[in-house]
C-alpha cells in the first residue's frame, strides 16, 4: 500500500508540473499574439521625412533625385555653380574645414595651401581614388584649393606669357575659380603621364575617371564636347565635387554643371517656400 501511495503521489506532482507548463506555453502564446495583434493594428508613427522626400529635382535624361537643404547660390555649397558669368559670390571666400588630407598621394612641388582640399571630400575622394588603383591605375592630387590671391597670381602669370584670350580659354580671373571653393581638384598620374594635358583623357586612367568619377560624387568638370557651354578648354584631369546624388544625374543626362542651372533654381524656389532654407 505504502507503494501504491507513493506512486499516487509521484503522479500527482507530475501531472502538476505538466499543467503548469501547458499554462505557461498558453500564456505565452496569448501574449505573442497579443503583441503581434498590437503592432499590426496600431497606427504607423509619423516620422518627419527628409526635405529629400518632399522636393525631387528632374534632369532629362535622368533619373530624379533628392535636392539638398543649401542654398545653391551660397559660396559653401556643395551645388554652387562658379563659372565665367557667375563668380562667387563673396570674393574674399575662404571654406571651413580646410584640410591637407595626410592619406592622399599629393604634389610635394605644391604649397600646403594648394595641396588642401575641403574635410567633408576627403573619404569619397580616397574611395575613389582607391578604387582606381585597384584597376590599375595610380593617380595623384596634382592640386587642390586656391585662394583669390593665389588664383590672381596665376591668372596674370598666364595673361603676361600667353595673352588674356588664350590665357581666359584654360585659366579662370580670380573669384571665378572652382578651385576656390576647396572642393576642385586636378588629379594626373603618378607617373605624371600627360601630367595636365589633354592627352590624359585618352589614357586608360583618364578613361576611367570619366566612366567612374560620379560613383564617388565627381564629375569632369569641363568635358571635350562642352566647351562653348563651360567656356573653358576639355579638362579631362578637373574635377569637382557635387555629391553622389547631382553627379550620377549629370553623368545620365550628359550634362554640365551650368546646364542644370534652372533645375537648381527650381528647387531653390521650392526650399525656400517651405521654408527650408531662408532667401
Amino acid at each position: 500500500m505504502g507503494a501504491v501511495r507513493c506512486y499516487h503521489e509521484y503522479m500527482k506532482r507530475g501531472l502538476g508540473i505538466v499543467a503548469i507548463g501547458v499554462v505557461l506555453i498558453i500564456v505565452a502564446a496569448i501574449t505573442s499574439l497579443a503583441l503581434l495583434d498590437a503592432k499590426t493594428s496600431a497606427p504607423e508613427q509619423s516620422v518627419s521625412k527628409p526635405v529629400s522626400s518632399q522636393i525631387m529635382i528632374t534632369i532629362p535624361g535622368a533619373e530624379p533625385f533628392p535636392a539638398r537643404t543649401e542654398d545653391f547660390l551660397l559660396s559653401n555649397s556643395s551645388w554652387v555653380v562658379v563659372s565665367k558669368s557667375r563668380p562667387l559670390p563673396q570674393p574674399d571666400y575662404v571654406p571651413a574645414g580646410i584640410i591637407v588630407p595626410q592619406d592622399i598621394p599629393r604634389n610635394d612641388e605644391k604649397t600646403p595651401e594648394e595641396q588642401s582640399i575641403r574635410s567633408d571630400i576627403v573619404e569619397l575622394l580616397t574611395q575613389m581614388l582607391t578604387a582606381a588603383k585597384q584597376a590599375g591605375h595610380s593617380l595623384f592630387m596634382a592640386s587642390g584649393y586656391r585662394s583669390y590671391a593665389l588664383q590672381e597670381q596665376y591668372y596674370t602669370n598666364y595673361v603676361r606669357t600667353s595673352g588674356q584670350a588664350e590665357a581666359d580659354n584654360f585659366s579662370a580671373k580670380p573669384g571665378y575659380s572652382e578651385h576656390q571653393t576647396g572642393l576642385s581638384l586636378d588629379l594626373s598620374l603618378s607617373s605624371r603621364g600627360c601630367y595636365l594635358e589633354l592627352c590624359f583623357g585618352q589614357l586608360p586612367a583618364g578613361k576611367w575617371l570619366a566612366d567612374n568619377a560620379h560613383r564617388y560624387g565627381f564629375i569632369v568638370r569641363y568635358p571635350a564636347d562642352k566647351t562653348g557651354i563651360t567656356g573653358y578648354q576639355y579638362e579631362p584631369w578637373h574635377l569637382r565635387y557635387v555629391g553622389t546624388d547631382l553627379a550620377k544625374a549629370l553623368y545620365e543626362s550628359g550634362k554640365t554643371l551650368d546646364e542644370v542651372i534652372p533645375q537648381l533654381e527650381t528647387a531653390r524656389t521650392q526650399l525656400i517656400e517651405q521654408k527650408l532654407i531662408t532667401e
